[in-house]
């Protein structure tokens, strides 16, 4: 791979960082950094800066010099009997596997099956000299979409919002709004993709909503691609509305994809 414009300066918000950022947003996950201490440690300081709760459910292999001679199995068991033994609810694992380590070729999923407390484990190669924070979020939450079952039940008038990301500042206060603004038109919220205190229960759920909105095309484009493609759900993308015109103009095209009528009425009385 010659061509610099495909090439990704390591950084702490490397591929890595935004995997662990999608799956920490998940309830009763754990993540393992499959990759030396040095960058573990840069991965961990960043997500600390948003959510400190994280650093209960982050563990590290500690890759070193050896490891990459002889291979991670031992390092890897070692550090699945401690996170099993930390977190001991934990419904899914993922192991988030750093460049040096990509290079070897471990069966992580090999490994693991060996241990008997792993519930449900994700390998996913995040190295961040292949992709940015964003690739990291979408292809960790694809892995998680692609891993599990979903309830089918018929389609509701609820709505999935897609493209939240801890990482992301003010997303609380943001969601929070969106949601309100939705239920003025009386469209209720189904899941939150990417807020934190999700649970796999709820994402199982997803197929139920009607229509998918993307609040951020890089973040959500890809999911909501997939789960069209794969289940025929619908969605609309819906950036973040700044200011009174534009959020009552994103509301309306959601009311009009959802054949809702006069559902900005309330919106147009609170900005008046």
């Amino acid at each position: 791979m010659n061509d610099l414009e495909s090439m990704y300066l390591c950084s702490g918000f490397c591929q890595m960082v935004g995997a662990a950022s999608a799956i920490l947003s998940i309830n009763n996950t754990v993540v393992i950094f499959n990759s030396p201490r040095w960058c573990a440690l840069t991965a961990e300081r960043e997500l600390m800066k948003v959510n400190r709760d994280y650093e209960d459910r982050l563990f590290c292999t500690e890759a070193r010099q050896d490891t990459l001679v002889y291979g991670v199995e031992a390092a890897l068991n070692e550090t699945l009997e401690e996170a099993s033994a930390k977190v001991e609810k934990a419904e899914m694992t993922a192991v988030l596997t750093s460049c040096s380590m990509g290079l070897i070729g471990d069966d992580i999923k090999g490994i693991a099956a060996r241990n008997t407390d792993v519930r449900f484990l994700l390998s996913i190669d995040a190295g961040g000299l292949t992709g940015n924070f964003i690739s990291g979020y979408t292809m960790a939450f694809l892995k998680v979409l692609q891993s599990i079952d979903f309830i089918s039940f018929p389609r509701n008038n609820k709505v999935n919002l897609i493209g939240v990301c801890t990482c992301y500042p003010h997303w609380q206060g943001n969601v929070e709004e969106m949601t309100r603004i939705l239920s003025l038109a009386g469209i209720e919220v189904n899941i939150i993709l990417g807020s934190d205190d999700t649970d796999l229960q709820a994402i199982r759920r997803m197929t139920t909503a009607a229509l998918n909105i993307v609040l951020d095309r890089d973040l959500g484009l890809p999911i909501a691609k997939y789960l069209e493609e794969n289940y025929k759900q619908q969605y609309v993308v819906a950036e973040w509305p700044i200011g009174f015109k534009a959020t009552e103009i994103w509301l309306r095209k959601i009311c009009s994809i959802l054949h809702i009528n006069d559902g900005c009425q309330k919106l147009e009385q609170e900005i008046l």
